[in-house]
């Protein structure tokens, strides 16, 4: 249950200190917990919340290395406030789930791979949004580098994988490219694929 408690108990922290202290619209900007999932799921790697880190520092007080200007607790003992924000988890979470805390568990995550970029301006039809089964917070890009190998004479040996693929390229009859999804499964089980880094290397795998 501790991803449950966490969850909701850093979203009522987060709302009784720094959204409290934030004047709006902006406030919204620091609410977020970093467990928080969108209905598709996250893209990429899950992160610390600006609202968290903001609160971490707060909750140092005098031992932070950032001098606390504002008093986010409001005059508060910061007990009191960690308390509440922990009634606020037992209410919710048991009205949620019931009174056992055993059964507090929320659903698994699948990692979305959409079809608008980070700015959110669509790249392509949102039918080629594509889902992995699992959301493992590994980011969409995985890359491993060996120098001086014992297994081999080459100086580096380097993989990647790069889901759910490294062409985006669909033709006007809607046909995709060969290498348009075909990382998906291999990133779902950690797999990976050779770089090649030599000029024969290259010539032999390449293709047009």
């Amino acid at each position: 249950p501790g991803s449950a408690i966490l969850n909701v108990w850093l979203t009522s922290m987060l709302k009784r200190t720094v959204v409290a202290a934030v004047p709006m619209p902006f406030d919204k900007w620091y609410s977020a917990s970093g467990y928080e999932t969108t209905q598709d799921g996250p893209t990429g790697s899950l992160n610390i919340s600006v609202g968290a880190k903001i609160l971490y520092e707060a909750v140092q007080g005098d031992k932070s290395p950032i001098p606390q200007a504002v008093d986010l607790f409001a005059g508060k003992p910061q007990q009191e406030v960690v308390l509440a924000a922990l009634e606020d988890t037992w209410e919710t979470l048991s009205k949620r789930y019931g009174n056992n805390v055993s059964n507090w568990k929320t659903p698994a995550m699948a990692l979305t791979f959409r079809a608008n970029n980070f700015f959110d301006v669509p790249q392509a039809a949102a039918e080629e949004t594509r889902h992995q089964a699992e959301y493992q917070n590994r980011g969409t890009e995985n890359d491993m580098i060996v120098f001086s190998p014992t297994t081999s004479d080459r100086p580096v040996l380097a993989w990647d994988v790069v889901a759910p693929g490294q062409s985006g390229f669909i033709a006007p009859d809607g046909t995709v490219d060969q290498h348009y999804e075909d990382q998906l499964k291999m990133y779902e089980n950690f797999g990976r694929k050779s770089l090649w880094l030599t000029k024969q290397d290259v010539e032999a795998h390449k293709e047009s």
